[in-house]
């Protein structure tokens, strides 16, 4: 009997707008019309659905994370970030932090650098340049530039050098540019001209032709 109920339930939705301000299901009820909803790709009213089950089970985990996707899918941006940090501070589950990390909100920052600095700290550097972005992005320039410099004394990969050269220049560095004169062979040829320029410009003419030499 329960089963037809659920049934004509869902099939009177199909044609009538669904407004659940007065009607109180169980939750299996709000996860048949939840999933029918989710299938035929009405998001508000999986929306409403999902609002009326957490009235009566609001620390339901999996219809709070539904929560938080479908306000994402409704481009409601903030509403998710925020449905979707508080679960992660109660839970901690990878996945959750996975989802915040394309966020560009300040705690999301902040959970990115400590994620990225816990990878180099472990030897693991694909993540080095996002981290310099992000520490210039927070307005600690110096920071991305010593970054870099330690990751390419460490792996000797030329992009991290090319990369620390730019906050090199952009931080006024000239005696830093002269001190690794003997690396500057390894840059690209439009920082080889960048370097070169600023230091005609801080007046290190010698340092600036043993450069443009090499180019």
């Amino acid at each position: 009997m329960k089963r037809f109920s659920i049934i004509i339930i869902l099939l009177s939705l199909l044609f009538i707008k669904p407004s659940f301000g007065s009607e109180i299901f169980d939750l299996e009820s709000y996860e048949l019309m939840y999933k029918s909803f989710i299938y035929t790709n009405d998001l508000n009213s999986a929306y409403a659905i999902t609002k009326e089950a957490l009235k009566i089970a609001p620390t339901n985990l999996e219809w709070r994370k539904r929560l938080a996707q479908l306000l994402l899918w409704l481009g409601k941006t903030r509403e998710a970030y925020e449905s979707y940090l508080n679960i992660y501070y109660e839970t901690k589950d990878p996945l959750i932090e996975k989802m915040l990390l394309g966020f560009s909100y300040p705690e999301a920052i902040q959970l990115k650098i400590k994620r990225y600095k816990e990878e180099i700290e472990n030897h693991n550097y694909r993540n080095a340049l996002n981290l310099a972005w992000l520490y210039e992005y927070e307005g600690y320039p110096e920071k991305s530039f010593e970054l870099l410099k330690r990751v390419y004394d460490i792996t000797k990969d030329k992009k991290y050098l090319d990369e620390s050269i730019k906050y090199a220049v952009k931080l006024n560095y000239s005696e830093v540019l002269i001190k690794y004169a003997d690396h500057l062979k390894e840059l690209s040829l439009e920082n080889k001209y960048i370097v070169a320029y600023f230091l005609i410009t801080k007046g290190n003419y010698k340092e600036a032709l043993e450069i443009l030499r090499l180019v």
